[in-house]
C-alpha cells in the first residue's frame, strides 16, 4: 500500500508537545494526589465539624484546624459510623465503627466486639443515614468508594475486571463478569458484520488493603473478521486531475481498488486478526476520606495480517468528584489514531500523542452516562 508518512520529519515537534502534555498531567496528578485533608466530623450533639486533624492524642482528644480556628473534641463526642466490611475471604461484618487507626478497624456487631487488621479488609462501606432538608445539600457522610469502578478508560482497560456476576451493557459493547477475577465482553454491533469477537480479560495480581491497592490485568481481543479501528493517511489520486495527489485517512488493512481508490468499511475485512493488553492500577484512598485517586497505566499491540504490530500506550486517572461523579484524564501514544478535528479537515498527524479527558456521572443504581472530549464523545452504558 502507498502510505504517506511525514510524522517521523516531525521529531521535534512531536517532542515538544510531548513535555508540554507530561507537564500538564502531573499538574494533574498533583492535584489529585494533594488533595484537600480535611475531614468532617459529625458529633453526638449534632454538630457537624470541618476541618484538618492536627493532633489525636493518647486519651483520644481530637485537634482540628477549622475555618474559625481550633476545636478540640473527645474521641467518643463523635457520631459512630454504621459500616458494613467485606472481608478478603469472604465474610462480611455489620455493625458500628467504634475505633479506626492506620491499621485497624475496631467494630461493634452483633456478636460483640471485632478487631480487624485493615489489610484483611477488601471493602468499606459507611452506611450512615443523613438527613436532607435541602436537595442540594452536600453528603458529609463518609464513603471510600464511588458508585463507580471503571474497568476501562473509555476505550483502554485498566486493572480492574467487573465484579462476578455483574453484567455490562452499552450501545457498541457487553460484559460480564464471570468471577471477580475473570470477565468476556464483545462488540456486540460488530456481529452485524460477521466478526464474531470475544475480549476475554483475566486479574493476574492484586495487592494492598483499602487505602491503597494494586491490580494488573492482562487480555485479549480476537475478531474473526472486520477491519482494525487503526487508520493511516494514504494518498489517492484526483478523479478530476489526474496529476493532483489527495490524501485520505483510511483503516489500516483496506482495500485498494484499481482506479486507486480504498474500501475501508469495517465490512470489508475477511481476515482473522487480535489485539493484545495489559494494564496496571494504583488505587488510592483520598486524603480526606471521600473517595479515590485511581492511576491506570496500559499498553496495547494489534496484529493484522501483513501489517506491522501497531502499539497504544496510554496513562490515565480517574478520580471521584462526588459519590456518582468520576472525573477521567488520558494521555496516549497511538501512531494509528486520528482525532476528530484531523478527520474532519482531512489533515495529518504530526504528533502522535493525544490527551482525553471528561466525566461519568452515576444516574441511578444502574445507569451512567459519561461525556469526554475525543470521538465518540458522548456515552452510556448500564451495570446490572
Amino acid at each position: 500500500m502507498d502510505y504517506r508518512l511525514q510524522r517521523g520529519s516531525c521529531g521535534k515537534d512531536a517532542m515538544s508537545l510531548l513535555k508540554r502534555i507530561v507537564v500538564i498531567l502531573l499538574g494533574l496528578t498533583l492535584v489529585f494526589a494533594q488533595t484537600s485533608d480535611e475531614r468532617t466530623f459529625i458529633l453526638v450533639s449534632g454538630d457537624r465539624i470541618t476541618g484538618q486533624v492536627i493532633s489525636v492524642d493518647e486519651n483520644g482528644i481530637y485537634t482540628v484546624k477549622t475555618s474559625f480556628g481550633l476545636v478540640t473534641f473527645h474521641k467518643d463526642d463523635i457520631k459512630p459510623d454504621e459500616v458494613e466490611l467485606y472481608l478478603k475471604n469472604g465474610d462480611k461484618l455489620k455493625g458500628t465503627l467504634i475505633e479506626e487507626s492506620d491499621k485497624v478497624f475496631k467494630v461493634n456487631t452483633g456478636f460483640g466486639e471485632v478487631t480487624l487488621e485493615k489489610s484483611e479488609v477488601e471493602k468499606v462501606d459507611f452506611t450512615n443515614k443523613t438527613e436532607k432538608t435541602v436537595k442540594s445539600q452536600k453528603d458529609d457522610s463518609r464513603w471510600y468508594y464511588g458508585e463507580e469502578q471503571l474497568i476501562d478508560i473509555w476505550f483502554d482497560p485498566v486493572g480492574f475486571p467487573l465484579y462476578e456476576n455483574e453484567l455490562y451493557f452499552s450501545g457498541f459493547s457487553w460484559a460480564y463478569g464471570l468471577t471477580d477475577k475473570f470477565q468476556l465482553s464483545s462488540k456486540w454491533y460488530n456481529y452485524f458484520y460477521g466478526d464474531l469477537n470475544l475480549r476475554p480479560k483475566l486479574l493476574v495480581f492484586k495487592s494492598g488493603d483499602i487505602e491503597s491497592v494494586s491490580a494488573a490485568s492482562i487480555g485479549f481481543h480476537f475478531h474473526t473478521r472486520s477491519l482494525p479501528g487503526k487508520y493511516q493517511y494514504v494518498s489517492t489520486p484526483d478523479p478530476l486531475d489526474a496529476t493532483t495527489v489527495n490524501y485520505q485517512w483510511v483503516r489500516v488493512g483496506a482495500t485498494k481498488n484499481e482506479d486507486g481508490t480504498y474500501s475501508d468499511r469495517l465490512s470489508e475485512g475477511d481476515k482473522p486478526w487480535v489485539e493484545f493488553f495489559g494494564a496496571y492500577t494504583l488505587s488510592k484512598l483520598r486524603p480526606s476520606g471521600q473517595g479515590r485517586v485511581n492511576y491506570n497505566v496500559g499498553i496495547s499491540l494489534t496484529e493484522y495480517p501483513q501489517e506491522a504490530l501497531m502499539p497504544r500506550v496510554w496513562f490515565a486517572i480517574d478520580a471521584d468528584a462526588r459519590r456518582n461523579l468520576k472525573l477521567m484524564f488520558e494521555l496516549y501514544y497511538d501512531p494509528y489514531f486520528v482525532p476528530w478535528i484531523n478527520w474532519m479537515e482531512d489533515e495529518d498527524v504530526k504528533n502522535p500523542v493525544f490527551l482525553d479527558f471528561g466525566f461519568v456521572f452515576t444516574a441511578n443504581s444502574k445507569l451512567r452516562i459519561g461525556i469526554h472530549f475525543q470521538k465518540p464523545f458522548l456515552a452510556v452504558y448500564y451495570k446490572f
